[in-house]
């Protein structure tokens, strides 16, 4: 018990300081001991750097915002570095100052994602029947979408029997748009095939939120399920700009 703390730990530590290869390690750490409590501490570090991206998201647009507001300033004609009129300072200083903020944003948001991928690399090491059995069922059952959308995204990189098909439960009925595009993906990724997986993306196709819908013309597209034509064609009478585009690619891929 004492060790699992320990390693727990590591990884709270990492997560904080968004310390990509501390992640990495401590998660490997974790997944050696394959069994219940480390697939629990991995999603627990999944679902904490996923819930610490959304605060950064809208931290990021804020400062677009004020960079787009203060973008009407006017430069000095051949300074170098760029320099504006002096009437101009004050607005082109909060340019500057929010365009950099973006940018640190940005670049702390691609850290954390890496740090994702590093804790589902580690989860895919969970290979043993009994180690798949404990992450199918957290799938269906995990109270976080933010668990169950790391779980979708692991599954998808394990070759085993039962994970297809639970995947497809996932896409038909997690509550959460982004777990169903992720298990989606996952399918893609396998090149999992057969008549259910087609009948679940089509499905998807009439989903509320387009961007449900965008991965699932992808992923018909992707594992060429010639079957979702007619449903497709339907699709594409409906829908409107992006998703249009995207559908009739689908159609004649």
């Amino acid at each position: 018990k004492g060790q699992a703390e320990m390693k727990d730990e590591d990884m709270c530590k990492a997560i904080a300081d968004v310390a990509v290869d501390g992640i990495r390690d401590a998660s490997r750490r974790i997944a050696s001991a394959e069994n219940p409590a480390a697939i629990d501490a991995l999603l627990d570090g999944y679902g904490a750097s996923a819930a610490s991206i959304a605060p950064l998201w809208t931290e990021k647009a804020k400062a677009l915002a004020t960079r787009e507001a203060n973008a009407h300033f006017r430069l000095e004609r051949g300074s170098r570095p760029p320099r504006a009129i002096p009437e101009d300072e004050k607005i082109y200083a909060a340019y500057t100052e929010a365009d950099m903020a973006a940018k640190e944003l940005a670049a702390k948001i691609m850290k954390i994602e890496e740090g994702k991928r590093a804790i589902v690399e580690a989860l895919a090491l969970l290979r043993s029947d009994a180690a798949v059995k404990v992450l199918v069922r957290e799938l269906a059952g995990d109270s976080s979408w933010h668990r169950r959308m790391g779980l979708a995204e692991a599954l998808g990189r394990i070759g085993h029997g039962s994970i297809p098909g639970a995947l497809v439960e996932t896409v038909r009925k997690d509550a959460e748009p982004q777990v169903r595009i992720t298990a989606m993906d996952s399918l893609r990724a396998m090149k999992a095939m057969g008549p259910e997986i087609t009948a679940v993306l089509v499905e998807q196709l009439k989903h509320e939120y387009w961007q449900v819908r965008s991965t699932a013309a992808a992923t018909i597209r992707d594992l060429k399920a010639k079957e979702a034509v007619e449903p497709l064609i339907e699709a594409l009478a409906k829908a409107e700009g992006r998703l249009k585009a995207e559908l009739n690619e689908t159609l004649v891929a």
